[in-house]
């Protein structure tokens, strides 16, 4: 097995890496709140947490399978349930129970006006000082004016790449079975059925960069697929706003771009996109 801590010095530029803690990382990328319409019905902060309560317990894998995946696996299913709904990736130290970086979910009232920290292995709200806030839809990076915990910490403007895994598997095996899932695998869909806001909210606010989410955060937690060297971006391709899944055969090197429809993106047509949020 070729397992090894992951550098990524020739992917995108500047890289915000999370697991060295010598690193001082703090920021966020801001929402887009005109892609949350408010719903006819009274949807809460404590209706998505009851939603992801009910998840099942995941096992934890260090270093493949842990809090932040843990997080965005509750995100992915309450951005389905609940698309109407504001709601984020948190990496930042808990004010009590959990030392060292933790990554949980924050989620916020539709009119931004109060916020939560909730743990999905805990299944808990918890005290929490925020670092990084990541919210979601990732559709366009804004700024954060107005947003609980989040409006004092600093805009990245640009955005960034977060890469939260200290290490990677970049094996041949390892890298052929990715390629093999990216090309068989699509993502899991949400359908208006399963969603408790209205189906005009759900087709306005269930977004393309949602189903990108599910689709990477899903392939993670394949058993196969532990520690692969896969990430998910977002940004825009020509005048459209996008998400890719991307797999990387060496850490050094540029990934290979994959679209929702299992089709890897040629150089000529990769070469026009424009990430803004890496996750790795």
């Amino acid at each position: 097995m070729n397992t090894k801590k992951s550098d990524f010095t020739g992917i995108f530029g500047s890289i915000l890496r999370i697991p060295d803690n010598s690193t001082k990382i703090r920021g966020t990328t801001g929402i887009q709140k005109s892609l949350l319409e408010p719903d006819e019905k009274s949807h809460t902060i404590d209706d998505v947490i009851k939603e992801m309560r009910g998840l099942e317990r995941t096992q934890y894998i260090k270093d493949y399978w842990d809090c932040e995946d843990r997080a965005l696996f509750a995100i992915s299913r309450a951005r389905c349930k609940f698309p109407c709904m504001p709601i984020g990736l948190a990496i930042g130290h808990c004010t009590s129970a959990i030392e060292g970086l933790h990554a949980l979910v924050v989620v916020w009232s539709k009119d931004f006006t109060k916020g939560e920290f909730y743990d999905p292995e805990l299944r808990e709200t918890l005290g929490f000082n925020p670092e990084v806030i990541i919210p979601f839809p990732c559709d366009g990076t804004k700024r954060p004016e107005g947003i609980p915990y989040a409006s004092n910490l600093p805009f990245l403007p640009r955005g960034g790449a977060f890469v939260l895994d200290s290490t990677y598997d970049f094996s041949k095996e390892k890298i052929a079975s990715a390629r093999e899932y990216l090309e068989n695998k699509g993502p899991e869909e949400c359908e208006e059925s399963n969603s408790a806001c209205s189906k005009k909210t759900f087709r306005k606010c269930y977004r393309f960069s949602d189903r990108v989410l599910s689709w990477y955060i899903r392939s993670k937690a394949e058993k196969e697929l532990l520690g692969a060297p896969i990430g998910v971006a977002f940004g825009k391709w020509k005048n459209q706003y996008m998400g890719v899944l991307l797999l990387w055969n060496d850490p050094s090197l540029r990934p290979e771009y994959w679209r929702i429809d299992n089709i890897r993106m040629r150089s000529d047509d990769a070469r026009y996109f424009k990430p803004e949020i890496i996750i790795a």
